[in-house]
């Protein structure tokens, strides 16, 4: 009788699992309007706001604005999918509201904010997060990005801001591990207005006019293990109001500095005023930097990268005996 009343109790959490779980609107292919209920298995539009996920693997998705696009779930674009919006400046509100929100941009996947007069991403108010993970699609954001609450990820692919700014303030996060963060070299402006929020380059390409640091009290630094920073020639990149901010090569240290337009003098500028630091210490250009004038610009690379990357001479030792063992291990076989 025990096993029995087990077995039922067992069965009514399946039943009420599957009937609490959301199945995902997939897009059926083709090019064709979002709102229709047709163009989505099962059919009907997407109830993004309450919770329902979006997958769209093929075709050109068109979002024609009649108010806001709310998405209170994860959306996943890849294959040959493309999401975009027309027809008004109605915003696009991720991850706002009271519920969080994800966006997966897989490779060959297209996402265009379009026509949305702004992107508002994440919501301090409701303290909801949104998270968007740029994994070998490309992301446009045409006007306004208001960076509330959340997390955005570069692994691969790119996310290109036609507005030129992002200001990441509060807690959150932007990490450079791949592809290419474009702001635009001529307006664009990466700023962090908060001690507790992050940016980092870890590989792949960050390109901005300049970073604008210094709004918040105390030392802000930018994260930069590998990969490569690029700006433009004003104020060498990294424009402060505070002479404690600066570009902090870490780790490998294998990351390439750049500044369009630069020269020698450019980097000896930024160099000199303390922006570019190992580790968190200054060095001088002969301690510490390697300067190189290539065609365009100027490029800056740490030196204690290339000192990282030679072994020390016990450990060249310790290789060499490993290496006699194993010769004669293979001649007694």
């Amino acid at each position: 009788m025990r096993r029995k009343v087990v077995s039922n109790l067992a069965i009514a959490a399946v039943v009420s699992m599957a009937a609490t779980t959301t199945q995902a609107a997939v897009w059926n292919g083709g090019d064709g309007t979002y709102q229709t209920a047709g163009n989505w298995t099962p059919s009907g539009v997407p109830n993004t706001a309450g919770g329902e996920d979006i997958t769209i693997n093929d075709g050109n998705v068109n979002y024609v604005a009649g108010g806001d696009f709310v998405l209170r779930s994860t959306a996943t674009i890849g294959g040959t999918g493309r999401f975009y919006q027309t027809g008004g400046n109605a915003w696009m509100q991720i991850g706002t509201g009271g519920a969080g929100a994800t966006i997966n941009v897989n490779t060959g996947g297209t996402f265009e904010s379009g026509s949305a007069g702004n992107v508002r991403f994440g919501d301090n108010g409701a303290a909801t997060s949104a998270t968007l993970n740029v994994n070998g699609g490309a992301v446009t954001i045409a006007n306004g990005f208001e960076f509330n609450r959340g997390t955005i990820n570069v692994n691969s692919g790119s996310l290109t801001f036609n507005s030129g700014n992002l200001n990441v303030s509060g807690s959150n996060g932007v990490y450079v591990n791949g592809g290419l963060l474009d702001l635009g070299l001529s307006t664009g402006e990466t700023k962090i207005s908060s001690l507790t929020a992050t940016i980092e380059v870890n590989g792949g390409t960050l390109r901005t006019r300049l970073f604008g640091l210094g709004d918040a009290v105390g030392a802000i630094t930018v994260p930069f293990s590998a990969g490569r920073i690029e700006v433009g020639s004003s104020y060498e990149g990294v424009f402060s109001n505070a002479p404690t901010d600066y570009i902090n090569f870490t780790g490998p240290a294998t990351g390439v500095y750049y500044i369009t337009g630069g020269t020698t003098s450019s980097a000896n500028t930024i160099i000199g005023d303390g922006r570019l630091r190992y580790e968190g210490t200054a060095y001088s250009v002969a301690n510490g930097w390697q300067v190189t004038e290539v065609s365009g610009g100027v490029e800056i690379r740490s030196l204690f990268a290339a000192e990282a990357a030679v072994p020390e001479p016990a450990s060249i030792g310790l290789l060499g005996v490993a290496a006699m063992g194993l010769l004669a291990r293979r001649r007694k076989a």
